[in-house]
C-alpha cells in the first residue's frame, strides 16, 4: 500500500514539473530582450524545479497548499517579467544602477571589497555586491537577477504564511494562503531586482521566529532575519527591531517546554540587540539628534514629492501622524490619476472593506494581542512604519513599493482575526505542537 500510494504521488508530481519546467523556459525566452540568456536559459527552469521539488517535500501532507504554492512560484516568476515590461523599467534602479554597476563588478569579484569597505556594505551597495556575485557565476543576466531575487520574496512570504499558521492555528489555512501568497502587492513589488524582495524574506524569517515564540530555531530565523533588514535597510531595520523588542516585553512566550524566568534571563540579550541596531540605523544614516532626523525626512517628503503620482498627507507633523494609517488604503478614487494608481486604489479598497467587514474579530484579537506575540509585533510594526512613512513619503508609487513590507504581518492578523470568536478560547500554539501545523 506504501508503494501504490508513493507511486501515485510521483506521477501526480511529474506534470507539475513538467509545467514547472516549460513555464520557467517560457520566462527566460520573455527576457530575451535584453540581448541574450548567458547561463540563465539553464539556470531558470533548474531553480524553478528544485523550488516545486522543496514545496512537494514541505506539503507532502497537503496537497492544496502544494497547488497554491506551485501557482504563486508561477506568478512570482510572471510578475518578474511584468515588471521589465514596464514603460519605466529602463530609466529604473533596476536597470540603470543596480544591473549596470553590478556587471562590471563581476569582472573583479574578488576584489569586491575595494570597491566597498566592510562598513560601507549595506542598502545600494549590498545590493549590487549580491548581484555581482551572482552575474560572477551565471553571467550578467537580468533574468537570473529577476528570478532570484522574485524566488527570494517567494519563499519570505510561504515564512509569513507559517507564522501565521504557527501563531494562530484555528485561523483559516486557505484565507492565509490566499492573502499571504497572492496579495497584488506583495507578487507584484517584491518580485524585482532590489531591496525589496530581500526585506520581504527578512520579514519572514523574523516573523516566523516570533511564531516560534522565540525557541532556538525561532531565535536562529530571527537574528538572520534582523541583520538581513538591517543591512538592506538601516532606518526599517530600527523599525523592526523595536516591533521586535515589543512582541518579546509584552507578548505572551510561555511554553510547556520553557524553563521558568526564560523571558528574563534572555532580556538583557534582546535589549543589547536592539540598541545595537539603532545606533547602527543611526550612524549609517548619519543622523546625530532628533532635528536632523526631522531636517532628513522634510527632504525626502519634498523630494519625492513629483510626478503625477505626489499627494499631499497633510500640512502639519501632526495631520500627518493622525492620517498616517490610512496609508494602507491609500490612494482613494478621487486621487486616482494613472493606471497604477487605479489599480493600488482597487486593492487599498478591498483591503478597506476587509477590514470593515472583519472589525468586530479584530477588535476581539487586538483584545487578545498579549497572548500571541506575532501580533504585538505586527501592531507595532504598523503604527511606528505608518509613522515614519507619512512624515517621509508624498509619492504614491513609492508608497506602494513601501508598504510592502509590513503586509505580510498585517495580512497575517486579517487572516487569523476569524479564528478569534466570543466565548472561545484562543487556542494558541505551545512550542511542542510547532510543526504539526500545515
Amino acid at each position: 500500500m506504501m508503494l501504490d500510494t508513493s507511486t501515485m504521488t510521483s506521477r501526480s508530481l511529474l506534470p507539475v514539473l513538467a509545467l514547472a519546467t516549460v513555464f520557467a523556459m517560457a520566462s527566460t525566452a520573455f527576457f530575451s530582450a535584453e540581448g541574450k540568456f548567458d547561463a540563465a536559459v539553464i539556470m531558470i527552469p533548474f531553480v524553478a524545479m528544485i523550488c516545486i521539488m522543496a514545496i512537494a517535500v514541505i506539503t507532502h501532507n497537503n496537497p492544496f497548499l502544494f497547488k497554491m504554492m506551485v501557482v504563486a512560484l508561477a506568478a512570482k516568476m510572471f510578475a518578474a517579467w511584468a515588471y521589465t515590461a514596464m514603460p519605466t523599467f529602463q530609466d529604473s534602479d533596476i536597470q540603470g544602477l543596480y544591473f549596470s554597476s553590478a556587471s562590471q563588478l563581476a569582472g573583479s569579484i574578488t576584489h569586491l571589497t575595494d570597491y566597498f569597505p566592510l562598513q560601507q556594505l549595506w542598502g545600494t551597495n549590498l545590493i549590487i555586491a549580491i548581484g555581482a556575485c551572482l552575474f560572477a557565476v551565471v553571467g550578467s543576466s537580468l533574468a537570473a537577477a529577476m528570478i532570484m531575487f522574485a524566488i527570494a520574496s517567494f519563499w519570505g512570504q510561504y515564512l509569513s504564511y507559517r507564522a501565521c499558521v504557527l501563531a494562530f492555528p484555528r485561523a483559516n489555512k486557505r484565507t492565509a494562503a490566499g492573502l499571504l501568497l497572492f496579495f497584488p502587492s506583495l507578487v507584484y513589488w517584491t518580485s524585482a531586482f532590489g531591496k525589496d524582495a530581500l526585506m520581504i524574506l527578512a520579514i519572514g524569517l523574523i516573523s516566523y521566529g516570533i511564531a516560534r515564540r522565540f525557541d532556538g530555531k525561532g531565535c536562529a530565523a530571527i537574528f538572520a532575519g534582523l541583520i538581513l533588514a538591517t543591512l538592506i535597510r538601516p532606518h526599517i531595520g530600527a523599525v523592526i527591531v523595536i516591533s521586535l523588542f515589543a512582541s518579546y516585553l509584552f507578548g505572551n512566550i510561555k511554553s510547556r517546554r520553557r524553563l521558568v524566568g526564560f523571558k528574563f534571563l534572555l532580556f538583557p540579550l534582546f535589549f543589547a540587540i536592539s540598541l545595537f541596531v539603532v545606533v547602527y540605523a543611526r550612524d549609517s544614516l548619519e543622523v546625530g539628534s532628533l532635528e536632523e532626523a526631522e531636517a532628513k525626512s522634510d527632504y525626502a517628503y519634498k523630494y519625492n514629492r513629483v510626478g503625477g503620482s505626489a499627494f499631499d498627507a497633510g500640512e502639519s507633523t501632526p495631520q500627518k501622524l493622525v492620517l498616517s494609517p490610512l496609508l494602507l488604503f491609500r490612494p482613494f478614487p478621487w486621487e486616482i490619476n494613472n493606471w497604477t494608481a487605479a489599480m493600488a486604489s482597487c486593492e487599498g479598497l478591498g483591503l478597506l472593506l476587509f477590514v470593515l467587514l472583519r472589525r468586530a474579530a479584530i477588535c476581539r484579537l487586538l483584545w487578545h494581542a498579549r497572548s500571541v506575540p506575532l501580533t504585538v509585533f505586527a501592531v507595532s510594526l504598523f503604527v511606528i512604519f505608518s509613522a515614519a512613512v507619512s512624515l517621509s513619503i508624498s509619492n504614491f508609487g513609492l508608497l506602494a513599493r513601501q508598504r510592502a513590507m509590513i503586509l505580510p504581518p498585517v495580512l497575517s492578523l486579517l487572516a487569523a482575526c476569524g479564528s478569534f470568536r466570543r466565548g472561545r478560547n484562543v487556542g494558541l500554539a505551545h512550542s511542542s505542537e510547532i510543526g504539526v501545523t500545515q
